[in-house]
């Protein structure tokens, strides 16, 4: 089992490991699995053995929260047909087209087990991905299209993956379980979710601590995702939905000091789950890939060549079709506003399998309902680890490359945004300090001073090397205080009221936000020192 000493090794294998990627120029999750395929040939670590349930559990909610309630609502409504005809549609023909390559072709798995191994290698992996898709610098849409997708598209690989490891433990399959199965996982994890969400809306009115805050954060995706696994509905929605409500509401429930705390925080947790969870992946393909390479079970090998060639082909074919098929039934208004084919080949690029496609491996049971050996279990865990190898390590590796020669547009709507926010930013500023001094009447000379304070916290958000004076000697720093945080108040609503017309999107409010985060702390400080 992992034991500390081992994490602690680990956490500093990852800490060498972040550098080199770097100088390598290679994403830093290829590097992680690559390396963790190397250390499974150390003896100290290649009969490390974990649960991957366990591993799962630990590493896989609090990355796909993060995600969620970093990601832009407004542009995952944008793009949902293209997202749903990925996370679902893509699933569905890879889980068919790997059924009939298995079936028909070696391993000859029966039908049953086929199904089984093709829901298990069907669905992009969430946190590989858009760990991947961000560190790449891609634009914008593209993110929200990769993060939709993989944040999706579990529900359609779990429910065939249950129902097909139920038909063969049992050796029956009822066809018409399937829509209410379906529809169980999805609606179930949903309303999960939305509840836990309410929850936390209620704690975070009452919580202005920022550990406690913070604290209540970390552990609000097990708190989604624990009661969902229980109830057998999907753990991966029900954190989904938590993540996106939350995402979409906490600009308004979280003070400034929360923010601020939390952006320090949760980037370091996800350094280090998502470091652990690579080298793991890395650490148990390895294992597997000795095993089989002492066995000299060569015929299986070129099995899992075969599927991993069907599964790229699959995505590339299907997201090449969805995309020429879309532009012939909208016409060509659609077609001349269509992403560029190089963008689309490296959509179709980005099917990379992770995590969630180690643990179903591994969850398949030993043994059927009449005691017999779970029919080809092992060829499933060789095809499948080699699908995460090989989607992982070598798609990976190629997507840098690959979006430097893609033609990408570029896009330019988040700089008109980011005007477009600091100008009713400013405008709402100036506003409230006018509402302000017809209210309490203050002096004309006291209403210039803050004028002209809040003409310099302008100039230094802006970039200006400029700094505002230390007025505390003409206004007491207690009122001053109260009266810039005032004006950040409505500066900030400005900004939410932008957002919710969908006029910007969430990363230009976070980074807006953010600066008027560590304004109102640093004016705080100045006002405590006074």
């Amino acid at each position: 089992m992992l034991g500390f000493e081992t994490i602690l090794l680990l956490v500093i294998v990852l800490m060498v490991l972040a550098p080199l990627a770097k100088r390598l120029d290679i994403p830093l999750p290829v590097v992680q699995v690559a390396a963790g395929l190397l250390l499974s040939a150390i003896p100290l670590l290649k009969d490390l053995e974990f649960d991957p349930e366990l591993v799962f559990l630990i590493f896989v909610p609090p990355l796909l929260y993060w995600s969620c309630i970093t990601s832009s609502m407004r542009d995952l409504r944008r793009m949902r047909k293209e997202i749903g005809v990925l996370a679902v549609g893509a699933v569905v023909a890879t889980i068919a087209a790997v059924a009939l390559a298995s079936h028909y072709g070696p391993p000859h798995l029966a039908w049953g087990p086929a199904v089984v191994l093709g829901a298990i290698i069907s669905p992009p992996d969430a946190a590989v991905t858009i760990a991947i898709a961000r560190q790449l610098g891609l634009p914008r849409r593209l993110v929200s299209l990769l993060e939709g997708e993989t944040l999706f598209n579990d529900v359609a690989a779990f429910t065939a993956y249950r129902m097909a490891i139920a038909a063969t433990v049992t050796g029956t399959f009822v066809a018409r379980d399937i829509l209410p199965t379906l529809l169980y996982a999805a609606l179930g994890a949903f309303a999960i979710g939305w509840l836990v969400a309410q929850g936390v809306w209620w704690l975070r009115r009452h919580i202005h601590d920022p550990i406690v805050a913070n604290t209540l954060s970390l552990m609000t995706a097990y708190a989604a995702y624990l009661p969902a696994e229980w109830l057998h509905t999907s753990g991966v929605v029900a954190v989904v939905t938590t993540g996106l409500m939350l995402g979409r509401s906490a600009p308004r429930l979280v003070d400034a000091a929360t923010r601020v705390q939390a952006q320090q925080v949760w980037p370091l947790v996800m350094f280090i789950l998502n470091g652990l969870i690579f080298l793991l992946i890395g650490l148990q393909i390895g294992r597997l890939g000795i095993a089989v390479a002492v066995g000299h079970d060569g015929d299986l090998l070129v099995a899992a060549a075969s599927i991993c060639l069907v599964v790229i082909a699959v995505r590339v074919a299907f997201v090449f079709c969805a995309s020429y098929l879309r532009s012939l039934m909208h016409g060509r208004a659609a077609a001349g506003s269509q992403r560029h084919w190089s963008e689309i080949l490296f959509v179709a690029w980005t099917g990379i399998r992770g995590g969630d496609t180690l643990v179903t491996a591994l969850a398949i049971p030993l043994t059927i309902s009449n005691g017999a050996p779970f029919p080809g279990r092992h060829a499933i865990l060789v095809i499948a680890f080699a699908v995460i190898l090989v989607t992982l390590v070598a798609q990976g590796a190629t997507l840098r490359p690959l979006m430097r020669k893609a033609t990408m547009a570029e896009d330019l709507s988040e700089i008109e945004e980011d005007r477009l926010a600091r100008r009713e930013l400013s405008l709402a500023g100036v506003a409230r300090l006018s509402e302000i001094a017809a209210e309490r009447h203050l002096p004309d000379d006291l209403l210039q001073q803050i004028k002209i304070h809040h003409h310099m916290r302008r100039h230094v958000r802006s970039g200006s090397e400029h700094q505002p004076e230390n007025i505390g000697s003409s206004i007491l720093a207690n009122q001053l205080l109260t009266i810039n945080r005032q004006v950040l108040k409505a500066e900030r609503e400005a900004v939410l009221t932008l957002r919710d017309k969908g006029l910007i999107g969430d990363d230009i409010l976070r980074t807006i936000q953010r600066e008027l985060d560590l304004e109102e702390l640093v004016m705080m400080r100045k006002a405590e020192e006074v």
